[in-house]
């Protein structure tokens, strides 16, 4: 997705009144469309991409609490 898919999409997600999960790979863009004070982002580990032997970590963004879901299962 280009940047600009990636604003219009998190437009979007920022005015659902449900719950949203969001995977993507942590950088700078997606932690300013998706902010602290409204989502919360879980980190993975940090692998390589054998293609670009870069170093990657993916990232899910919550806009509510998981640990309110794991509450009521319990």
């Amino acid at each position: 997705m280009s940047d600009e898919e990636h604003k219009e999409l998190a437009d979007n997600l920022n005015s659902v009144k449900g719950k949203v999960a969001l995977s993507n790979y942590d950088c700078p863009l997606m932690d300013k469309l998706y902010p602290k004070t409204k989502w919360t982002k879980i980190l993975g580990a940090e692998k390589t991409i054998h293609s670009t032997k870069d170093i990657r970590q993916e990232c899910i963004w919550l806009n509510y609490r998981i640990e309110n879901d794991i509450e009521e299962l319990l």
